[in-house]
């Protein structure tokens, strides 16, 4: 059965991002997933206004895309760790790509992250959606948050655990412990709300910092491919032009595809995480629904080559 996917992304400050939504891109036009939507858990309008620019040029304008709403976003010390890391007066490539796009759709909106969630489980079926988060874990606290509304007689938890198969977050969560250095810590009362509570069962993927991509994906696309712009963007920021790592690209597949030839998954475990220290605590036993890591089972280059090839696909279908 064709994968029934959701993706959660902070694309803002790292340009994996936009990989992962190429190669999701590439599984759609292979007919091996189906994107249901993509919600935004940074609340900045350069991010989705990113995203609706990426779906827009291949063709798939009609993907919705939610944003989060945090109205003390830029007060609240919750969030201060995000706030220094990336300071308003930064320019990224979301905020180019998206600005040149919204100025050819004035006036475009965006519902919020929790109700763009709540309709689109609300309206699939039982236990087939999988979420893959590839940033914060706000979005996804909100809505196991949320009471029941119009969309749903549910609230959150009970919504979730009826429709959602799977969440896939990627993270640097070692095992047998450790402590995640951003996705979770730039909001660590949402991780812990979702890891802690979560009602179906999660896999953690931290494998892909050392699998370098994107130069190829530059090389084959077009000029005008937001990917290919967001990359050159990043390489000329960064100073660097070997390749950027593949966190998000390597969990998209995992959510999509499973783990296949390339990956195995230890599951079966519990999973704890700390909201003071930041610190995750992997168990023997799960009480509850599993908790599972994954690591490769190929060489890295083998792992770069899958991921470059399903991104310079994505331009080619």
């Amino acid at each position: 059965m064709m994968a029934q996917l959701i993706l959660d992304t902070d694309i803002d400050s790292d340009v994996d991002d936009a990989g992962a939504l190429a190669v999701l891109h590439a599984l759609v036009s292979a007919r091996e997933t189906s994107l249901l939507g993509v919600v935004c858990s940074i609340p900045r309008r350069a991010c989705a206004l990113c995203v609706s620019a990426i779906n827009d040029w291949y063709g798939r304008d009609e993907i919705p895309v939610g944003l989060i709403r945090v109205p003390d976003w830029g007060a609240n010390p919750r969030y201060s760790a995000y706030r220094r890391h990336r300071p308003d007066e930064q320019s990224l490539y979301n905020d180019v790509i998206g600005g040149e796009w919204e100025s050819d759709h004035s006036g475009v909106d965006f519902p919020s992250a929790v109700a763009l969630y709540r309709e689109l489980l609300q309206g699939a079926d039982e236990g087939t959606v999988t979420i893959c988060a590839v940033g914060t874990l706000a979005a996804l606290a909100q809505l196991l948050e949320s009471e029941p509304d119009d969309i749903s007689g549910l609230d959150g938890r009970a919504l979730v655990a009826a429709k959602v198969d799977r969440l896939v977050t990627m993270a640097i969560a070692t095992y047998p412990k450790g402590a995640d250095r951003f996705n979770w810590a730039m909001d660590r009362v949402a991780a812990g709300t979702v890891l802690n509570a979560w009602p179906t069962p999660i896999t953690v993927s931290e494998i892909g910092g050392n699998v370098k991509t994107g130069r190829g994906l530059i090389e084959a696309a077009p000029p005008g491919n937001p990917v290919r712009r967001a990359y050159e963007m990043w390489f000329e920021r960064s100073g660097k032009d070997g390749g950027r790592s593949s966190w998000d690209q390597l969990a998209v597949i995992r959510a999509a595809r499973g783990c296949g030839d390339v990956l195995r998954e230890h599951g079966g475990l519990g999973l704890t995480f700390d909201v003071a220290t930041g610190k995750h605590v992997w168990l023997p036993l799960p009480d509850g629904p599993e908790r599972a890591w994954i690591e490769a089972s190929v060489p890295e280059g083998e792992l770069a080559d899958l991921v470059e090839t399903l991104m310079v696909d994505s331009v080619a279908m």
